[in-house]
């Protein structure tokens, strides 16, 4: 091979104990499966190991590698560290590269793996929020995007700006879908799971459901588990179940809790508009679409009104959620109920 051949990689001879895991690996939250070691240290003693672990330098010393971190845990089960093996090192990969070769692995190997997807994009999101890799069309303050669709790196809930002190880093789930190559094939936007996956991880950052709970499921099977958790009303107050402070959970008690309603109600409405989460309505309401000249005509009207005074009224609460309100602003219902109180009709 040619070793000047630097995107090829060259053929190096390293011992067990000079090879690292790849940065963006999280073993804590991501560890390794005893049973996958089981079966790669079976198939090495019947077939021998097979030198196709890349790697890259490291700066404090040895090597990272991109991928293979079961195979490197079987090898070093089977032989000492001081055991060596041929791995294809690249010096100068990049860290964006690094990340995107390991997510291409994990896409390969774990694709219907929920936890093993989750976390790919988590470690994605972080070393966004840490400036090792940027995403090319990152949200910036010149774009015309809603902000109700925007969070902020490492976060994954959204509108949840970063506390003080700590870099701006905005992003999407578009902006994901397009570093990790999870995008449909007949367009740009994101593939299904990941709305559903970043949509978990929200869940998870707010305690309302467990990282667990996604173990051993599909991308699938996380949605109708996001869609359980909304229905029941699961999580309510779930961040506030981790402190132990007695006194702040009576005061919590006392005071009506806004934040978790706004919550939920911000969790139904994805549900309602976001056709990854729930694709059956979206069907429904495609086909009334294709069928609608066999509406009655009043039944057809009504439904149109309807939805255009929903839209109307959603733009004009996210416009004030967005906005500092006037201290003289009334809410649309109390105004109303003012009205009906004093006797007069809506063109008094």
């Amino acid at each position: 091979m040619n070793s000047n051949n630097e995107e090829a990689g060259k053929l190096v001879k390293v011992a067990l104990k000079d090879l690292y895991p790849n940065p963006f690996r999280d073993l804590d939250h991501y560890p390794l499966r005893q049973d996958k070691i089981d079966e790669l240290k079976k198939s090495m003693e019947e077939t021998t190991y097979w030198d196709n672990i890349m790697a890259r330098n490291r700066e404090s010393g040895g090597y990272e590698i991109v991928f293979g971190h079961h195979r490197l845990a079987a090898l070093r089960e089977l032989y000492p560290e001081t055991h060596k093996i041929v791995i294809v090192l690249r010096r100068n990969m990049s860290d964006e590269q690094m990340l995107k070769k390991m997510a291409k692995e994990n896409m390969d190997t774990w694709g219907a793996d929920a936890l093993v997807l989750a976390e790919t994009i988590r470690a994605t999101v972080y070393a966004y929020a840490n400036g090792q890799i940027d995403f090319p069309g990152a949200v910036d303050g010149g774009q015309s995007v809603r902000k109700s669709d925007i969070r902020y790196a490492p976060s994954f809930v959204l509108g949840a700006r970063p506390e003080s002190g700590h870099a701006i880093r905005p992003y999407r789930v578009g902006d994901v879908a397009s570093f990790l190559g999870w995008t449909r094939k007949d367009s740009n936007r994101p593939q299904e799971k990941v709305h559903t996956l970043i949509n978990a991880l929200q869940f998870i950052e707010r305690g309302q459901i467990l990282e667990s709970e996604l173990e051993g499921k599909t991308p699938t099977a996380v949605a109708e588990l996001l869609r359980n958790t909304v229905s029941h009303g699961k999580g309510n107050g779930g961040l506030a179940r981790q402190s132990d402070n007695t006194s702040t959970e009576v005061a919590k008690k006392q005071t009506p809790d806004i934040n978790t309603f706004a919550r939920l109600l911000t969790i139904k409405l994805d549900a309602i508009l976001d056709e990854e989460l729930d694709r059956t309505r979206v069907e429904s309401l495609d086909a009334l679409l294709l069928y609608k000249d066999h509406l009655d005509t009043h039944v057809r009207t009504d439904l149109a009104k309807t939805l255009s005074n929903m839209a109307v009224r959603a733009k004009d609460y996210a416009d004030q959620l967005e906005e500092d309100f006037p201290t003289e602003y009334q809410p649309p219902l109390v105004a109303i109920a003012e009205r009906l109180d004093n006797g007069s009709g809506p063109h008094s």
